[in-house]
C-alpha cells in the first residue's frame, strides 16, 4: 500500500484544526449567548417581581385608607354632601337628585311597597286617621334612607354587616326620632316590636292567619304578633315551603324547630286555632319532604352519563 504525500496529511490536519476551532468558537457563542438569556431572564423575573411588590404596596395603602375610613357616620355625611369618600369613589345619591320624574314614580312604588308590608302593622296601633297617615309617609322616608346608606355600603365595597347596619342606622336616626316624636314613647315602642317581626308576621298573614280565617277561628293581631316574635325567636319559617325558610336547624342546634314552635303557640292560640296551626306545619313539612326528595331526584340525574 502506498502511503499518502505528506502534503495530503498537513492538509488534512489544518482542515480539522480549522474544524474544532470553528465547532469550539460556535459553543463560546452558544455558551455566551445562553448566560446572556439567563440574566436577561432574570432580569425580567425580578422586574416582574418588583411590579408585584408595588402593586402589592399600593393595595395595602389603598385597603388601610379604606380601613380608616369604615366610619358609618362620617360615610353617610359623605353621602349627604355627595363627596368622594376616602377610597376614592364618589358617592351618588341616586337618580332621584337628577330625575323629579323617576323620583315620584320611585317613591309612589316603595308607598305601595310600605303599605302592602307595613300597613297592617300600623293599622294595628289604632292610631288617628292623620297620624296613620303621616307614619305611613315617615316609613316611606325611611325607607328611602335605608336604601342610601346601602347604596353607600356597596359603593365603597364595604362588606361587613355590622358596618352597614350601622351605617343604616345612621341614616335613618332623623326620621326615627320623627317617628317616636310622633307616636310618643308607648306606641313608638309598640311600633318597633311590629317592624322588628315583619317578615315573620307578613308569612303568618298570607297562609296560617287565612286557613284560620277560613277554620272559622281567626288570628288576632295581638296573637299574630306573638306567634311572629316566637318563630322569630327560632329562626322558623311558617311558609309551606323552603322559599321563606332560614337556617332554623343551624340556629337551633340539637332543637326540634318543629315541636318547639307548637310548644310556643300552645301559650299563645286557643285550642282550635292551635289544631290548624297544627296541620298547616305538619302540611309544611310534608311540602318540604317533597320538595328535598325532588331536589336529590334531580341530582342523581344530573350525575348520569350522558352516552
Amino acid at each position: 500500500m502506498i502511503p499518502p504525500p505528506a502534503n495530503a496529511l498537513v492538509n488534512k490536519s489544518i482542515a480539522l484544526m480549522l474544524c474544532l476551532l470553528v465547532f469550539a468558537g460556535t459553543l463560546g457563542l452558544g455558551a455566551v449567548y445562553v448566560r446572556q438569556e439567563i440574566f436577561a431572564t432574570a432580569n425580567r423575573s425580578h422586574a416582574v417581581e418588583r411590579r408585584v411588590a408595588d402593586v402589592a404596596r399600593r393595595l395595602d395603602e389603598v385597603n388601610a385608607q379604606v380601613a380608616t375610613a369604615l366610619n358609618p357616620a362620617e360615610l353617610l355625611r359623605l353621602l349627604q354632601a355627595n363627596q368622594p369618600a376616602p377610597s376614592g369613589v364618589a358617592i351618588d345619591p341616586g337618580i332621584r337628585a337628577h330625575d323629579p320624574d323617576a323620583a315620584a314614580a320611585h317613591r309612589r312604588m316603595l308607598a305601595r311597597s310600605v303599605q302592602r308590608l307595613l300597613g297592617p302593622l300600623v293599622d294595628g296601633l289604632n292610631l288617628p286617621a292623620g297620624t296613620a297617615s303621616r307614619l305611613r309617609n315617615l316609613l316611606v322616608e325611611r325607607r328611602l334612607a335605608t336604601d342610601d346608606a346601602r347604596a353607600a355600603v356597596r359603593q365603597e365595597g364595604i362588606h361587613d354587616r355590622g358596618l352597614a347596619a350601622q351605617a343604616e342606622a345612621v341614616a335613618t336616626k332623623d326620621v326615627d326620632d320623627q317617628i317616636a316624636t310622633l307616636l310618643g314613647p308607648d306606641a313608638n315602642h309598640d311600633l318597633q316590636r311590629r317592624l322588628a317581626v315583619a317578615d315573620e308576621y307578613n308569612q303568618l298573614q298570607s297562609y296560617v292567619a287565612l286557613d284560620m280565617s277560613y277554620a272559622g277561628v281567626p288570628l288576632s293581631q295581638d296573637q299574630a304578633l306573638a306567634l311572629a316574635e316566637a318563630a322569630k325567636s327560632l329562626h322558623y319559617s311558617t311558609l309551606p315551603s323552603a322559599s321563606g325558610a332560614r337556617l332554623t336547624d343551624a340556629a337551633n342546634p340539637g332543637v326540634n324547630v318543629h315541636e318547639a314552635i307548637l310548644a310556643k303557640a300552645a301559650a299563645i292560640l286557643t285550642p282550635d286555632q292551635l289544631a290548624v296551626f297544627r296541620a298547616d306545619q305538619e302540611e309544611k313539612l310534608h311540602e318540604e319532604a317533597l320538595r328535598l326528595a325532588e331536589v336529590k331526584s334531580m341530582q342523581r340525574v344530573s350525575r348520569q352519563p350522558v352516552n
